[in-house]
């Protein structure tokens, strides 16, 4: 299911020490990249030394790329979890708009075949009209979603550059899935620079911390596209604090 939200951005407020205006070169362009998928974050590193992910080191150099978020709408989603995603998708939108005037393009997932798209977001009251219509409930079908945003980059290879950033809270339905769907992926795309994963936990599940953990070592793939931040990385920061700093670090 698609819906599209056409209204633009102005007057975008991304705080004091936030990312300057974009170049002048043409959307999309790839001029910018570099030649290694995993430096992209430039060596920026969050106050407790780890890494900031790809996605956010993207923003940071102003690549012209689609920029899509997946967020996790799984059940255990519900409470807390879901505001402070709703908080730092709020954040991410009008960033991403510095980059790219389309916005973001936002997914949420949760049990097989429960997939929404939706194109275009902008704006913090975009956003929050968005969370307030979608509520978690569900199992986490994370092979699906990434096979749905692989396909519509697939679909216009050759157009743009991809990054994806995925927030979620669980171990998937199906990990073996997840993985051959990345490794797909992975092995299809004609340089590192072409389609970058960010993978970013909020809370603290054991399992999902494993499963993100094994995304980090290398896959065996022609291109390595995964990065991942996962709790014991993240420390005491709340999920909020995590977003500003990887946004204005």
């Amino acid at each position: 299911m698609t819906t599209s939200h056409g209204s633009t951005s102005s007057g975008l407020s991304v705080g004091p020490s936030g990312l300057s205006a974009p170049s002048s070169s043409s959307h999309h362009s790839s001029s910018h990249h570099s030649s290694s998928g995993h430096s992209h974050s430039g060596g920026l590193t969050l106050p407790n030394g780890a890494a900031v992910p790809n996605f956010f080191g993207h923003l940071h150099h102003h690549l012209k790329r689609d920029y899509i978020l997946i967020v996790d709408k799984s059940g255990s989603m519900s409470g807390q979890r879901w505001k402070d995603t709703e908080k730092a998708v709020k954040l991410i939108a009008p960033n991403v708009c510095t980059c790219d005037p389309d916005g973001i393009t936002l997914y949420f997932f949760s049990s097989p075949r429960d997939i929404t798209k939706i194109d275009e977001v902008k704006t913090p009251s975009q956003v929050e009209a968005i969370f307030n219509k979608h509520k978690p409930s569900g199992t986490t079908d994370l092979a699906g979603v990434l096979k749905a945003a692989f396909d519509e980059h697939f679909a216009h290879t050759g157009c743009f550059n991809t990054t994806i950033l995925v927030i979620t809270d669980g171990q998937p339905d199906n990990e073996n899935a997840a993985i051959q769907e990345i490794k797909k992926a992975a092995n299809r795309v004609s340089s590192d620079e072409e389609l970058s994963v960010s993978f970013i936990q909020i809370g603290s599940d054991t399992q999902a911390r494993k499963f993100l953990k094994k995304l980090d070592k290398k896959l065996d793939t022609k291109y390595d596209i995964v990065d991942s931040l996962y709790s014991d990385q993240i420390g005491d920061m709340t999920f909020e604090e995590l977003m500003r700093k990887s946004l204005y670090s």
